[in-house]
């Protein structure tokens, strides 16, 4: 309960920091909702569903919006007045680890939801061109709050959009993530007990780059004030996320995602 609590306040927080008041007439805004399918536990060879939530406000440059990544939920604001530079807080929602299909990987100890706390900066280059086109680079490093795994994450990553014509835009990422060894130690290490509890050999994960991943995402505006978007992921676990055998003998390193998301403008 204090967890859901201490979430709560961040996110009306992050909300604040990410958008200036204004009028109403001054806000653009978007909420969507869809479903997506998941590896059951981050190294997985089993899939299940998941709800898909979406919302963004746009005030000139500044923005606050809430995303969904692969087993996570993302709330971030943009608090810098620029076309070009974005920063700001971020706040992330991590799944537990219960329940799952395999059998011996449902047999190690749980692991509680994480709630993350940190920022991200970016650059965004527009082709003056093309209006809507856009490629950028960008960092964003959050560290757990919640007492789950105590460690942090940095990911690195860079994007591309473009629009195909009035009704269509595409886009792609491709990104990167460093995890300490808390985060893997968690997630991917194997101690004494849990290896009693599963069956699976004793596994020490240091810290280290886990994963490369592309994201490719298509945006169709089908009437006025309503679209349709769609996304497809690749995630390849690497490093001791790859050897671990909650990965390698249990799972597999290909990480794949999909979705589709119905959005409505106003």
């Amino acid at each position: 309960m204090m967890a859901r609590t201490r979430f709560a306040a961040i996110f009306a927080a992050t909300l604040s920091l990410g958008i200036a008041p204004a009028q109403s007439d001054d806000i653009d805004g978007t909420v969507g909702l869809g479903v997506g399918v998941v590896p059951d536990y981050e190294g997985s060879a089993d899939y299940e569903p998941v709800p898909l939530p979406y919302a963004r406000m746009d005030y000139r440059e500044f923005f606050g919006e809430l995303r969904p990544a692969m087993g996570a939920l993302q709330l971030r604001g943009n608090a810098v007045p620029s076309t070009s530079f974005r920063a700001g807080p971020l706040i992330e929602y991590r799944r537990e680890r219960d329940h799952v299909s395999n059998n011996r990987v449902d047999d190690l100890k749980k692991i509680d939801a994480a709630v993350e706390l940190g920022a991200f900066a970016g650059y965004v280059l527009h082709n003056g061109v093309r209006k809507g086109t856009a490629a950028g680079i960008n960092i964003q490093g959050a560290a757990d709050v919640s007492g789950t795994y105590d460690g942090f994450l940095i990911q690195l990553g860079t994007d591309y959009t473009t629009p195909v014509n009035e009704d269509w835009q595409i886009s792609a990422r491709l990104s990167s993530t460093f995890a300490d060894s808390n985060y893997m130690s968690t997630y991917f290490g194997i101690d004494r007990n849990n290896a009693n509890r599963s069956g699976l050999n004793q596994f020490d994960a240091d810290a280290g780059f886990k994963d490369v991943g592309l994201n490719l995402g298509a945006d169709y505006s089908f009437a006025k004030n309503w679209s349709l978007g769609t996304t497809i992921g690749y995630t390849r676990l690497i490093g001791d996320a790859a050897d671990s055998p909650i990965t390698d003998d249990e799972g597999s390193a290909n990480q794949f995602f999909g979705g589709v998301i119905i959005n409505y403008k106003f």
